[in-house]
């Protein structure tokens, strides 16, 4: 089983040095791939121990035994969701030396902290940290949950972003704070938004035609707040 695997890696310690791929990466192709688990073995990254998680976040330590693994597990499997990270897990990201600037991470790690508290599995709290897309800053955190939404009313996709949008604010309502930006407008070239739709939830980028429940579970995992 993957936690008793790891709950002995992770409580003995192990180098957290990222190690090299075999092959190189290309940053789009593996943007597009970002809620595949990165792996733990030989060739790949070692577990960050929970010595070093919770010398990163002191609360961690004052967690049951029980949640603590799960908590370092889920952290050492899920890639952290800011650029600067270069595809890192969470837990490398977090630790990183030089210190590495990625603000969300201490965000996430109270969701899978609290959900691994309640009982939560791994594989359920996995998902509600495993965003698709980089995250970027001061678009929106907590609740009321920010959607910035750029979209081209002239385009292709119109009506089946017109869809998703009314959706979500049929489910939400008032819970959604709504930015939208349309085609004609200049972009910050840091959003990376190269395509239209390209949503943001709280930050979180989605490209593209999306679901509305696909982009309502991340609502709600972003309206979840902090401890």
């Amino acid at each position: 089983m993957l936690q008793a695997a790891l709950l002995l890696i992770l409580s003995v310690g192990c180098g957290d040095e990222v190690q090299p791929q075999s092959v190189p990466i290309d940053k789009d192709a593996a943007a597009l791939q970002r809620r595949i688990d990165v792996p733990i073995r030989a060739q790949g990254p070692k577990p960050v121990s929970m010595a070093k998680i919770e010398s990163r976040w002191p609360s961690f330590g004052g967690l049951p035994s029980e949640a603590q693994v799960t908590t370092a597990s889920v952290l050492n499997l899920v890639p952290a969701p800011c650029e600067s990270c270069e595809f890192r897990t969470i837990a490398h990201c977090a630790t990183a030396r030089p210190i590495i600037s990625c603000s969300i991470l201490d965000d996430l790690f109270k969701r899978v902290s609290r959900q691994a508290s309640e009982g939560g599995s791994m594989d359920s709290i996995k998902v509600s940290v495993n965003y698709p897309d980089f995250w970027v800053e001061g678009l929106g955190s907590g609740s009321p949950v920010e959607v910035h939404l750029f979209r081209d009313t002239a385009g292709r996709f119109e009506s089946e972003t017109a869809a998703v949008e009314n959706g979500l604010r049929s489910i939400f309502g008032g819970r959604l704070k709504w930015t939208i930006r349309e085609a004609t407008e200049v972009v910050d070239p840091k959003l990376g938004v190269r395509s239209y739709p390209t949503w943001f939830i709280n930050g979180h980028r989605f490209r593209g035609v999306q679901s509305v429940n696909g982009l309502a579970r991340f609502v709600e995992y972003e309206s979840m707040g902090t401890p």
